[in-house]
């Protein structure tokens, strides 16, 4: 089935609030269960969340359309078009970069299409994706 996301009243993009079986606010920046935790991450779009999981000493992020190709880990202040609040996910990627090359975190965003590692060489980022 398919849903429907109502106009956003002021006018950046679609209303997630009104999405059915979205979390609630109470959700957005905390525990999901167990080991699985969202993150707010705001920029790209308005409602937009990573998910980190973790157990033991392994932990995944999901950083769904945070960055949308490679080359913006090496160069965080690159945007697009498509980016809603280019200042805010500027901000949003240096927190995940950085959150995910201290934890060594296996990542994955959407339009990668593969997971891998962010590094670090000097104060730059690096991609090391999965052969």
């Amino acid at each position: 089935m398919r849903h429907r996301f109502s106009p956003d009243p002021s006018g950046r993009g679609p209303d997630t609030r009104s999405y059915p079986g979205s979390l609630p606010a109470a959700s957005r920046n905390g525990q999901i269960a167990p080991g699985i935790v969202a993150i707010d991450a705001p920029g790209h779009t308005q409602g937009h969340l990573g998910i980190a999981i973790s157990s033991g000493t392994e932990s995944l992020l999901f950083a769904g359309d945070v960055s949308i190709m490679p080359n913006q880990v090496v160069h965080p202040h690159w945007t697009s078009i498509f980016d809603l609040d280019a200042q805010t996910l500027i901000s949003t990627r240096r927190r995940l970069l950085d959150r995910a090359a201290h934890d060594r975190s296996i990542v994955f965003h959407y339009h990668f299409g593969e997971a891998g590692r962010f590094g670090r060489r000097g104060l730059q980022f690096e991609w090391e994706r999965f052969s």
